[in-house]
């Protein structure tokens, strides 16, 4: 069994993947996030609150808990949002049980040597180039755009309609 944290899992994508692990029952899991979601109920994975910027607390985190695999689901939209994942790929080399990531690079295939490969890539290069320099085993997943919005607001989602 897997110990799985999934850092951004209170919504939209990690929401999502959060729910799907649950179904499968095949991994322990636990959320990373910012401040502690509102609601939770029993049957909710472990959430534990997170500082992207120390780099130390967040390796101990992830060795205190045996964390083997970390899910990145930070939305990487913004500077703060890079930031707090090239602290998490840091943290995770740096951890005695941390073995691999999924960076969030969910939408679009990056080509970290073609800054105009994607729509709003900014963050995304510094994080491909720094997972790249790591020990971890790692998969950039890039399923372009989500199937949810096509159905919306006639199937269920957690994803934000566009405005």
């Amino acid at each position: 069994m897997a110990i799985v944290a999934i850092a951004g899992g209170t919504g939209g994508v990690g929401k999502t993947i959060v729910e799907h692990l649950q179904h499968h029952g095949a991994h322990k899991l636990f959320i990373l996030g910012r401040k502690a979601p509102a609601e939770s109920t029993p049957e909710s994975p472990t959430f534990l609150v997170v500082d992207y910027s120390n780099v130390e607390a967040l390796t101990i985190l992830l060795e205190d808990h045996k964390i083997d695999t970390v899910v990145s689901a930070i939305n990487l939209e913004t500077d703060a949002g890079g930031q707090s994942q090239l602290s998490l790929i840091a943290a995770a080399d740096k951890s005695q049980t941390t073995r691999r990531l999924i960076p969030s690079e969910f939408v679009t295939p990056i080509d970290e040597d073609d800054p105009s490969s994607g729509p709003g890539i900014g963050c995304w290069i510094p994080n491909a180039r720094a997972l790249k320099q790591t020990s971890l085993e790692y998969i950039r997943i890039s399923i372009g755009f989500f199937s949810d919005y096509w159905g919306m607001p006639h199937i269920k989602s957690n994803l934000k309609t566009f405005r």
